[in-house]
């Protein structure tokens, strides 16, 4: 009995950090920077971010081809360190994303900051 506490804590340790690994390990399979407007932000009932982005002509598909995306709202998963407290239904922004697609969060915003609408500066 006194063995398995130990060992089962040694486990629920490196579960933790397994999960925590899993979030951004590894070689990224892509990073995108692109504009976009907040949709919706994460809450307790939906932990992504969900942004409607503009076209992405040179995103690479899973198969590894350069298929491009078109513009469409997304769900994101948001990476550690990065703060959407201060971000409102409806911000323009401009942000950048990690493809992991062996990730149990495939898509990552990475960076993340407000624009103004139509500025050919943030373009």
């Amino acid at each position: 009995m006194t063995r398995a506490i130990p060992v089962f804590a040694l486990a629920l340790g490196l579960a933790a950090v397994g999960c925590k690994g899993d979030r951004l390990s590894g070689e990224s399979d892509g990073v995108y920077e692109v504009n976009g407007v907040v949709e919706a932000l994460p809450n307790d009932r939906d932990a992504m971010l969900h942004i409607a982005h503009e076209d992405i002509p040179d995103f690479v598909a899973r198969d590894g081809k350069h298929n491009g995306m078109p513009a469409m709202t997304m769900p994101f998963s948001v990476g550690d360190g990065v703060d959407v407290s201060g971000f409102t239904k409806g911000d323009a922004i401009r942000f950048t994303f990690e493809v992991r697609w062996g990730s149990k969060h495939v898509l990552t915003v990475t960076k993340i900051a407000k624009t103004v609408p139509n500025d050919p500066e943030t373009r």
